[in-house]
């Protein structure tokens, strides 16, 4: 008696897991991110300089030291002279 309610329960389970749609059923439309789909969001990424940012970058720093160069040479000169 207890065999047949065990097998019954069994059978009824796998009937219903057959009509319950599951994640690999191709029928089920899964729920997506509306947000991940935005064309604006393709920009994303690893938030990195750009190439302009890091030239103007470079361009600066060597501004900079040639300046700081140019002031010592500038002053080793007019040591000589005085």
């Amino acid at each position: 008696m207890m065999a047949k309610a065990k097998a019954a329960k069994r059978k009824a389970a796998k009937t219903q897991a057959k009509m319950s749609p599951t994640i690999s059923d191709p029928r089920v439309v899964k729920v997506r991110n509306p947000f991940a789909l935005d064309p604006l969001m393709k920009k994303g990424g690893a938030h990195d300089k750009s190439f302009k940012a890091k030239r103007k970058s470079s361009k600066h720093l060597l501004r900079k030291q040639l300046a700081e160069l140019s002031s010592l040479l500038f002053d080793s000169v007019l040591r000589l002279f005085r």
